[in-house]
């Protein structure tokens, strides 16, 4: 199905206008929204855990681009609610292959559900990129020490900021000194549902300059030294600043339930951090 620019303008209307689609239209409402809107065709999808499905997209229009952080409206012809979704990959993968990719966890939520079972190789979607809370390669002003803090399907778009951090730096060469150290806490309820560890793993070991840190909160793991059977708290933010030579200045990215933002935003201005320095968006 091949949708002209038209039909996508007149579809987004329509969708932003029906009663279904509130839940994620009226709380980005006031969130940045690129004035692009492009078809996408399913070219792969992956079952990465057991609530989790990946799918990879390949980009339509030419003039669709994104930051790592930000998300985008997934629109699914024949079905009026609208989905929102982080992209968990990078914007160089994007410019490279016109590909990216999303990780939807499933839900009773029609896009999610629609994802896990209806989705095929070859189905068409509309996508339109907004939100405001980035990491940009261009900026310098954001080359700083980076703290990530992430709580299950929330990984996906601090993901996209450490692939770009570390595809940053590789492309800088000996100036990739000035990119200051990336720490992340990464929390889920079982070990299966860490998505994207062995990619964070990999990227770890290509990197003196990244460190992981996982945490499970409801499953005891057994012979596992590399995941702490606990909730993040203040001690574990306490030593990933430590690893860093500065708190001044250094970056915070927060993404997972509300609950944990708030208490991961009291936790990072407790020990020092200034608030112009912690970031996230919460619209789910």
């Amino acid at each position: 199905m091949i949708l002209r620019k038209e039909v996508f303008q007149r579809a987004i209307r329509i969708i932003r206008m029906s009663t279904k689609a509130t839940e994620h239209m009226e709380k980005t409402s006031n969130s940045w929204r690129s004035k692009v809107v492009s078809e996408a065709k399913v070219v792969e999808i992956q079952n990465i855990s057991s609530k989790v499905k990946t799918l990879r997209l390949q980009i339509a229009s030419k003039e669709f681009s994104f930051l790592s952080g930000q998300w985008v409206d997934f629109i699914i012809p024949n079905v009026d609610t609208v989905g929102g979704y982080s992209i968990c990959s990078s914007p160089r993968y994007l410019h490279e292959f016109r590909m990216l990719d999303l990780a939807i966890k499933n839900s009773s939520h029609p896009p999610a559900e629609w994802v896990h079972s209806k989705c095929q190789v070859g189905d068409t979607v509309l996508l339109n990129v907004g939100g405001q809370c980035i990491w940009n390669p261009e900026n310098p002003s954001q080359w700083k020490h980076t703290l990530f803090i992430a709580g299950g399907i929330g990984i996906n778009p601090l993901l996209s900021m450490i692939l770009s951090i570390e595809e940053t730096r590789k492309s800088k060469g000996n100036t990739s000194g000035d990119i200051g150290s990336s720490v992340l806490l990464y929390s889920a309820s079982k070990t299966n549902e860490l998505i994207f560890k062995d990619k964070l793993d990999n990227l770890v070991r290509e990197s003196d300059k990244l460190s992981c840190r996982y945490f499970v909160t409801k499953e005891e793991v057994d012979n596992c030294q590399d995941i702490s059977c606990k909730r993040i708290n203040k001690d574990d933010i306490i030593e990933a600043l430590k690893m860093m030579p500065s708190c001044k200045g250094i970056q915070c990215y927060i993404c997972g339930p509300p609950p944990m933002i708030n208490s991961m935003t009291e936790h990072l201005l407790d020990s020092g951090i200034e608030k112009s320095n912690i970031y996230y968006e919460q619209w789910w």
